[in-house]
């Protein structure tokens, strides 16, 4: 579990509320019902027209139904929400600037506008009165016949607000509140990626981020699983996705493989053998029909609760949508070679090369594709969250040139992406990087916060997140983070593996830090490589002690040069720093006993 974050429920508020059953959270009691409600509501407003053109309100609505939801009204002050929503500074004083006091008021109207014609026959009102921006869900009586509203529901109106405790993550234990905080961003709000039209200074096959649509699960009539719980989770899969800001995910449609300028379409059925169901997706590349992935989801009851939507969504979101995913790799696949004109989605090719072998020539060409794209395109909030996260990385390694200013050029960017797209999962993580580097930590951890709560799915948040703890010499909690991780995805990344070493290493674990040393990755990092030399030096082999600090020597000249610099740019602790040059000074002297010839 994340420091900071709402932790589990005391055994003795299990036992003596009944909100909650014997394994944490009770998801048939009409409390969950209620939110699983609030949040199909919420869906159809942000949809309707009312909404979809204002992305203000619709990002202030998304935020204050989730906060409550997640037991949080109490903090919907105005502060936070100038913060959170406006992407106000932390300067913002609610006293002399009215940004969300008129905001809200212009919440009203359109909510009231919304009631009165589209919305006439929801079952649950969101209402926000006058003088607070905690909303109210009230259950209304006019909701027509098959309407999804709570179970024992009253026959008059009633607030529900009161049902909605339910923490917004907690690892392990209580998915169903991961489900109520991923339902409330939708992907058809989401923020645009590098451009929200096609641009001719971008290459054909990169002119815009790969799209993708979520069909309805094909239910055979002997299944028992409701078509409600089936478009639920079409919803949450559409919802999960489209927490990635590289790629684009389209509406909900059971004709959605006719739509043009869909590139993949991910369809589901159901299989049944006894009493359980097997739901079985399968991604496709409209163009030429063909399978590129597909897995199915055994041993699963009638009753498609939350509980069990959440484990699939989550694992369909990462498996598909993060970078170095799976949509990832087969547009990789169909990329043309980069030229010194690459633009826009080429450089997410660009970066990838970079992070998996950071030397100086991918970082330079990294960095000056990025600068071409948010020169040619300004309001590209993902270009300039992807330039801040390339420039500190660049910063750690040495990679700037004298009288450069990385760090300074990394918060610019990070800031602008923020106030460009401040529901950006991506933004927020380029936030808490520059952040954390600039010696800003409490700030930078609550960007990391913000950035995994708009992204739970995403495993880079986590790994940059638990890396983080990990050069803090928070070792419990990086490691339970970097374990998410791994669990997610079969191939982590590259840098990723020093990290893991650390772990290990700080705690004196010495055999699974040797196994995390082993692995082919750790040779293309100068992290890895020092790594290696430490193990090396563990083991008294000075042949491959002189072996690996000649490649660090050859790959990372700048890193080698000054290596105590390097280590205090992570901001590493200093006794963390101190153990590892202690160590680096026995393998020096270690392999200075020896004359050896290398390849």
């Amino acid at each position: 579990m994340l420091v900071g974050d709402a932790p589990l429920l005391p055994d003795n508020e299990h036992k003596h509320n009944n909100k909650y059953n014997n394994q944490g959270m009770g998801l048939e009691t009409s409390k969950t019902l209620c939110a699983d409600t609030v949040m199909h509501c919420l869906e159809k407003i942000l949809q309707d027209q009312t909404f979809a053109t204002s992305d203000r309100l619709s990002a202030f609505l998304r935020y204050i139904v989730t906060e409550t939801l997640a037991d949080r009204g109490s903090r919907l002050k105005g502060y936070n929400v100038a913060l959170s929503v406006f992407s106000r500074g932390e300067k913002f004083d609610p006293q002399t600037n009215s940004v969300v006091r008129v905001e809200a008021t212009r919440l009203r109207k359109q909510l009231a506008t919304y009631y009165a014609g589209p919305g006439t026959d929801d079952p649950i009102e969101i209402r926000v009165n006058r003088g607070s921006y905690v909303p109210e869900f009230i259950e209304r009586t006019n909701a027509p016949a098959g309407a999804p509203i709570a179970e024992d529901a009253p026959e008059t109106r009633k607030s529900v607000a009161s049902n909605s405790k339910v923490p917004w993550f907690l690892a392990g234990a209580t998915v169903a509140a991961l489900f109520l905080a991923m339902a409330g961003l939708a992907y058809w709000v989401a923020q645009p990626s590098f451009s929200d039209g096609p641009s001719t200074a971008f290459s054909p096959v990169w002119a815009s981020p790969p799209s993708i649509a979520v069909t309805r699960l094909e239910l055979p009539p002997e299944s028992d699983i409701s078509p409600f719980q089936a478009g639920a989770l079409a919803r949450e899969i559409a919802a999960g996705l489209g927490r990635f800001e590289t790629i684009r995910v389209r509406e909900v449609d059971p004709d959605a493989t006719t739509a043009p300028g869909t590139e993949y379409v991910l369809a589901g059925g159901v299989g049944r053998a006894g009493d359980r169901h097997t739901i079985s997706y399968r991604l496709v590349r409209a163009s030429d029909n063909q399978i590129i992935w597909s897995k199915a989801y055994d041993q699963l009851p009638s009753d498609l609760t939350a509980d069990h939507r959440i484990k699939i969504v989550g694992d369909i979101a990462s498996t598909l949508g993060r970078i170095h995913g799976v949509i990832f790799a087969d547009r990789y696949r169909q990329t043309p070679d980069l030229g010194p004109a690459s633009i826009g989605f080429e450089c997410m090719i660009y970066g990838s090369r970079y992070f998996n072998a950071p030397t100086r020539t991918s970082f330079d060409a990294a960095q000056a594709c990025l600068q071409r794209t948010v020169a040619a395109e300004p309001k590209s909030s993902l270009g300039h969250s992807m330039l801040a996260i390339l420039l500190v990385d660049g910063y750690v390694k040495g990679y700037w040139n004298d009288g450069d200013e990385p760090l300074s050029r990394a918060a610019n960017a990070a800031n602008e992406a923020v106030e460009l797209a401040p529901q950006s999962a991506r933004a927020h993580l380029a936030l808490f990087l520059t952040r954390f580097h600039e010696r800003r930590f409490t700030d930078a951890f609550v960007s990391a916060r913000r950035a995994l709560a708009l992204n739970p799915f995403s495993t880079e948040i986590k790994a940059r997140l638990g890396s983080a703890y990990a050069l803090r010499g928070e070792h419990e909690i990086s490691q339970n983070l970097l374990d998410e991780v791994l669990a997610s995805t079969e191939n982590s990344a590259t840098w990723l593996q020093f990290y893991l070493f650390l772990n290990a290493y700080m705690t004196d674990n010495d055999e699974l830090a040797a196994r995390y040393t082993a692995r082919t990755q750790t040779v293309r990092t100068p992290l890895g490589l020092i790594a290696r030399i430490i193990m090396a030096n563990y083991n008294q082999d000075a042949r491959l002690v002189a072996k690996w600090q000649t490649h660090l020597t050859q790959q990372f000249p700048r890193f080698a040069r000054d290596i105590p610099g390097a280590l205090s740019r992570l901001e590493m602790t200093a006794p963390i720093r101190k153990r590892i040059l202690t160590d680096l000074e026995a393998a020096d002297a270690l392999a200075k006993t020896v004359q050896i010839s290398l390849p």
